[in-house]
């Protein structure tokens, strides 16, 4: 399957980006102008972009980023993940999120991603929010 997006490829985004944090990980493995999706109100717009944005911030929070890859279904140029990060906060200790990203492929580049990861779960683990923080939004 040369040109197109393999399971190998969706493993190697969460070991080359995340736990090893190889430099230039996600200029390599993504198109220039990647759109990334639900990382915020509005999509991050370019590799570098994201880059600096989430992945250099996020890692200066969290020294050390497990992953487990639990399922990839590829389709065409589009694969779907789900995996967990466990994750060492520089001060608050070791804690856990589960999420799913879908990615668009050109080639076997990364140009679109939608992500839907339990950030909640995080900012609760985090003491960012209270527990009961999505009570308190539905019943507000």
């Amino acid at each position: 399957m040369e040109g197109q997006p393999t399971i190998q490829l969706v493993h190697d985004w969460f070991q080359r980006v995340w736990v090893l944090r190889e430099p230039n990980a996600v200029e390599d493995m993504c198109t220039p102008g990647l759109i990334v999706h639900g990382m915020g109100p509005e999509p991050i717009i370019g590799a570098s972009n994201f880059r600096t944005g989430v992945v250099d911030t996020f890692s200066a929070q969290f020294p050390e980023i497990q992953t487990e890859v639990h399922g990839v279904v590829l389709n065409g140029d589009h694969a779907g993940v789900r995996v967990r990060f466990t994750l060492r906060h520089k001060t608050k200790g070791w804690m856990m999120m589960e999420g799913a990203t879908f990615v668009r492929y050109e080639g076997v580049k990364i140009a679109e991603a939608w992500n839907y990861i339990d950030f909640l779960s995080l900012l609760i683990q985090t003491g960012s929010v209270s527990e009961d923080a999505m009570v308190a939004l539905l019943y507000d």
